[in-house]
């Protein structure tokens, strides 16, 4: 095998929600690989950054601002000639019995997990096509896209239109070499689900979960890779589920 086939040295990659988190864990993981990663949050980094001061570039900003978005974009063809990779992280969750769930609830929640991600994989694609660049969108969605739970309907809705948006962008930018790819986690500790685990609901999905644990983001890592990677030069419009099986559970 190509030693090579998995490589993303020196590739540069656009890693949003890197502030804490599976963001964070991404931004760490591209940079120990040796790629250049340019990160995005509204908060500083809650992790050190500073032993990878070459390659990682932190910006403060919201991605839902398409405003702060295109300045975004215009400084990565400045400065580093354009994007080979995009993660699209930044997501919100929202625990909400439907009943209780007013339009605002959903425009909130859908601006950053649908229109937020539209924007920055469309313009992310835009610059790839320019620059002639056989690039890669990783579209972060979840299992919940395709499930249900009570008090999770706006965020499984959000997540099944990013997914479902995620086959159209694969669909017209293939041509020109863009790949889009939905990776979707199943149940994973981050800044989103801290909250609901301590209250007692990582015990009740643990249950459900047929390899009998939750996911640990080092478990993302060789998906993370592939995705980024010329491994999967053949692979668009698919989703890549991690869940430890808890798809199978229905």
């Amino acid at each position: 095998m190509n030693d090579d086939l998995f490589s993303i040295k020196d590739k540069v990659c656009l890693v949003t929600g890197v502030s804490k988190g599976l963001g964070a864990h991404m931004a760490q993981l591209y940079l120990s690989r040796g790629a250049k990663v340019i990160g995005i949050s509204r908060e500083e980094p809650h992790w050190k950054t500073d032993i990878y001061a070459t390659n990682f570039e932190h910006f403060i900003g919201d991605v839902t601002d398409t405003d702060v978005v295109d300045k975004l974009f215009l400084h990565l063809s400045e400065v580093y000639g354009g994007v080979d990779v995009v993660v699209n992280n930044a997501g919100a969750s929202q625990v909400q019995r439907l009943k209780d769930t007013g339009p605002d609830d959903l425009q909130k929640l859908f601006a950053l997990n649908v229109f937020a991600a539209t924007n920055v994989a469309t313009q992310a694609a835009a610059q790839m096509r320019k620059n002639n660049v056989s690039g890669s969108i990783i579209n972060i969605t979840s299992v919940m896209a395709g499930s249900s739970m009570t008090g999770l309907a706006a965020y499984s809705a959000s997540k099944a239109a990013l997914s479902q948006l995620t086959m159209s962008m694969a669909s017209e930018w293939a041509r020109s070499g863009v790949r889009v790819n939905n990776l979707s986690p199943g149940w994973f500790p981050s800044a989103m689900t801290e909250e609901y685990f301590k209250k007692g609901l990582g015990r009740v999905l643990k249950a459900k979960i047929p390899m009998a644990r939750l996911g640990d983001a080092s478990d993302l890592d060789g998906a993370c890779l592939l995705l980024a990677s010329d491994a999967s030069r053949y692979m668009t419009g698919t989703t890549i589920t991690i869940d430890g099986g808890y798809s199978l559970a229905g």
